[in-house]
């Protein structure tokens, strides 16, 4: 078990705002270095996406399609030895690459990390919901 509490969440927040950065500059090749090798990524309303490059593949077809302005507000972080979650609410805008309206969207994450041998705590288990259900069209 860390002795640093404290240092295993701020590192946990770091990665948090690590992974809005790259989000909002459409960098999906971040999420090799910040995800664990057995990923597993759980987007709404999807299947979920299992190991790495299933996760860089995801966020690299979504970045690819939206223009996406997002941003992350912890509530909870919580470590318990080499697991730790960070759990919060965001607000997020997609706007299509192609042209179209913007969407605007509003709900709750939660991540679940393992720390690894080195130390670095990295993403196991990602989850995200909306607020509200997408508009039916």
């Amino acid at each position: 078990m860390s002795e640093n509490l404290e240092g295993d969440r701020q590192a946990i927040a770091e990665n948090r705002e690590r992974t809005m950065h790259a989000e909002n500059v459409g960098n999906a090749e971040f999420f090799r270095s910040a995800c664990v090798e057995d990923v597993v990524v759980m987007p709404p309303g999807m299947r979920a996406c299992v190991g790495r490059d299933a996760a860089v593949g995801f966020m690299r077809a979504f970045l690819a399609q939206f223009d996406l302005t997002i941003d992350y507000v912890s509530e909870e972080i919580r470590v318990d030895g080499d697991l730790a979650y960070d759990r919060g609410t965001y607000s997020q805008t997609l706007v299509p690459r192609t042209g179209g309206k913007a969407v605007s969207e509003k709900g709750n994450f939660l991540w679940i990390y393992g720390r690894g041998s080195d130390g670095t705590w990295r993403m196991s288990r990602v989850i995200w919901n909306a607020n509200e259900p997408l508009p039916v069209q």
